[in-house]
């Protein structure tokens, strides 16, 4: 059996594997599928059909598979959602997601989904189904979406990866990792700081011509003059290496783009990032956003911590909560 695969992920110890062939094609793959003696009939499996627009022809889908639960984005609400949950896991033994999404698919799109992943795959865990086909020893089959892009197709398959981790600290790593390779991968192909000689384009074209190092470097306050007239010094940052190249994977720097290059029209905007966006809410943004020089698994523990946290939002940033580094945390407690 053939399967066009666009992405594969090995998550504990198997090999997940999504695809975006069309659906006549996935019909055909499934009625090879049907021989294996890993199943039944197809009422085994149960396919979770996800769209923002619901063009999929019934009589087609039938002819995959029996029953198959339909959720549209447009109109999912809790109930229905509780709904999908209920129906997905009973009298199944595998699971399998199709997505559908056109150029219409929006934030609370990736958030429902994301959501709604997150808790049948939870829930077909505690019942004993497994997610997706077996197609050979340690691999299985589990999703095909098919998108208007393919930075949408890759967000969406990244989302249901995501999910598969059985930490929030694993799923969390992983969402971190891919963003931060995206990042790097755009700032490589543009050059945007184009360094020469440990200098960056912006030190080179400004006064800042005996810098180096380009926005390595940030500010720590000085007291040993005492602490009303205390001063702020640039420092270096202590992650980077002997190479000057970074030691440490900080999303919050690799998202910092300097006001030299804003001018020439370069910005990333953390809100306009769909799978961040899809994943954490607005404090986790803020941890993301603003914690430089911090390392990965210092950024991810926060986000853990920050996530159900329900301080309202202004609260949350004037106490400066969404900071690794927060005063009040400081401050020790009372015996």
């Amino acid at each position: 059996m053939r399967i066009a695969t666009f992405k594969s992920q090995s998550v504990n110890n198997e090999r997940h594997i999504i695809s975006n062939i069309f659906l006549k094609d996935l019909i055909q793959n499934y009625k090879s599928l049907e021989k294996n003696k890993s199943f039944k009939n197809n009422k085994d499996v149960k396919i979770i059909y996800i769209s923002n627009f619901l063009k999929l022809n019934t009589l087609e889908f039938n002819e995959l598979i029996e029953n198959p639960i339909i959720n549209s984005l447009d109109t999912y609400s809790t109930k229905t959602g509780k709904n999908i949950l209920k129906k997905s896991t009973k009298k199944a033994s595998y699971l399998f997601f199709i997505i559908e999404l056109n150029s219409n698919c929006t934030i609370k799109d990736g958030k429902i989904i994301n959501n709604l992943v997150n808790k049948i795959i939870k829930k077909s865990r505690k019942t004993g189904i497994s997610i997706g086909f077996n197609i050979k020893e340690n691999q299985k089959y589990f999703a095909n979406i098919m998108t208007s892009s393919k930075d949408l197709n890759d967000d969406i398959a990244n989302i249901l990866i995501s999910n598969l981790y059985k930490t929030k600290y694993a799923k969390y790593s992983y969402i971190y990792d891919k963003v931060c390779e995206k990042l790097d991968k755009n700032f490589i192909i543009n050059n945007y700081c184009d360094f020469r000689d440990n200098k960056c384009v912006a030190n080179r074209d400004t006064d800042n011509i005996e810098r180096d190092n380009g926005c390595c470097h940030s500010f720590i306050r000085n007291k040993s003059i005492g602490p009303s007239n205390s001063t702020e010094e640039l420092t270096l940052c202590k992650h980077l290496g002997d190479d000057k190249r970074c030691t440490i994977k900080s999303i919050s720097c690799k998202f910092f783009v300097c006001q030299y290059l804003k001018r020439k029209g370069v910005y990333f905007d953390i809100l306009d990032n769909f799978l961040l966006r899809s994943i954490f809410n607005r404090k986790q943004l803020d941890v993301i956003h603003i914690n430089f020089f911090k390392t990965e698994d210092e950024i991810v523990k926060k986000l853990i911590t920050t996530e159900y946290n329900l301080m309202p939002h202004k609260l949350f940033i004037l106490f400066k909560m969404h900071l690794i580094d927060n005063y009040w945390k400081k401050i020790p407690e009372k015996k």
